[in-house]
């Protein structure tokens, strides 16, 4: 039996040896890039938000957990540009801003749990993101390899 080049055979199924061109998954890694960029700039406004009309969110007695607006507002900025600065990074196919970027998303999901009695659609909406983000990270990191 012939096989293509990359490909060995064990029995009947052909398996793939890895190469140096990049695996059909890698679109997983631009999206997770271009939607830290999204999650970042959303997290700062709603951080600017927060910061700037912080009677713009109703809470039991002003608080989310132990934290005011204007807490949680620094918090969501400073999360948001950590995102952004991840999304560049993991843009690069760089190894560590794959370890990064699931740390600092792992992050926003918490903050964003937390956030919910203020905001509960967006951050169901942005919990989804962060999911999304993870798994395209975690499952499909790998297949993007820095080329300098």
């Amino acid at each position: 039996m012939t096989t293509s080049p990359g490909t060995t055979t064990t029995g009947t199924t052909p398996l793939r040896v890895a190469s140096d061109e990049p695996a059909g998954w890698t679109g997983w890694i631009s999206f997770a890039a271009a939607m830290l960029f999204v999650i970042g700039t959303l997290s700062c406004i709603a951080g600017l938000a927060a910061l700037l009309r912080d009677e713009s969110y109703f809470a039991a007695d002003g608080q989310l957990l132990v934290f005011d607006y204007t807490s949680w507002g620094w918090i969501h900025l400073a999360l948001g540009l950590l995102l952004i600065a991840v999304g560049v990074g993991l843009s690069t196919g760089a190894a560590v801003a794959r370890i990064a970027a699931v740390i600092v998303v792992g992050l926003n999901l918490v903050a964003q749990f937390t956030w919910m009695s203020a905001s509960p659609w967006w951050s169901a909406v942005m919990i989804t993101i962060d999911v999304l983000v993870i798994y395209a990270i975690l499952v499909h990191g790998g297949d993007v390899r820095r080329t300098d």
